[in-house]
């Protein structure tokens, strides 16, 4: 009824055909347009219901979990319960245990500190025995030394002597040596002076007579007088 007013009126009564046919086709468009959009939205709306029965059935599978895990907590809740209640009666016999093990520990302590001064006097006991005993070590070591230096230095002193008494034999031998060439020299000084001293003499003697001849001869043999000293003077040096 809303297109009537766009058909045209026909010459003999009645509506032009075009105009009823393209108003059924504009229908028919709009209508398969609008179904078509239905369509669009059911299966939008299909869609999102799939969607939503899948969040469903996952929201149920979580719930369903979580009962489980609620189950599973209270069970183990019931569980730590009584192994809270096994604990706490534990810890009490834990708490008695303790109280003894305190008593017997100060005990043990005071035991402790009575072995370490009798450890300690022992050690220092022990620490003085082993200074004696280090220093008669060393005693005996620095006599060893001694006794090693005092040898060393008395075979080095009978080195020493042996080799002085040879040196002064030798020097002995050189000095009996020197003593004899001396000896004989002076020897024969003594007999050379006394022959000299005695040639002296003879010359002397000699020249005295000689003058006590020319003396007592004539001037006719003064000419010959100088040759008879001559003669006479060469006889000592013989």
């Amino acid at each position: 009824m809303e297109y009537g007013d766009k058909f045209k009126k026909a010459v003999f009564g009645g509506f032009d055909r075009d105009d009823v046919i393209r108003c059924f086709e504009e229908m028919n468009a709009r209508n398969t347009e609008e179904l078509e959009n239905t369509r669009k939205e059911l299966a939008r709306e299909k869609a999102a219901r799939q969607e939503l029965e899948g969040k469903y059935a996952e929201a149920s599978s979580q719930l369903t979990q979580c009962r489980e895990q609620l189950e599973a907590v209270s069970g183990e809740n019931e569980e730590r319960k009584t192994r809270l209640e096994a604990m706490q009666k534990e810890m009490q016999s834990l708490k008695a245990l303790n109280s003894e093990l305190s008593v017997k520990r100060g005990i043990l302590e005071e035991n402790n500190r009575t072995m370490k001064k009798r450890i300690q006097e022992l050690e220092d006991q022990q620490n003085s025995e082993k200074a004696s005993f280090e220093i008669g070590e060393m005693m005996l070591e620095a006599k060893k030394t001694a006794d090693h230096i005092i040898g060393k230095a008395n075979d080095r002193a009978v080195l020493i002597r042996e080799t002085a008494a040879r040196e002064a034999k030798k020097a002995a031998e050189k000095l009996s040596g020197v003593r004899q060439q001396l000896s004989q020299a002076g020897e024969n000084f003594r007999k050379y002076s006394v022959d000299v001293l005695r040639s002296l003499q003879d010359l002397d003697q000699q020249l005295e007579h000689s003058q006590e001849d020319l003396m007592k001869e004539d001037p006719a043999e003064e000419s010959r007088a100088p040759e008879q000293p001559a003669e006479t003077a060469g006889k000592p040096q013989e």
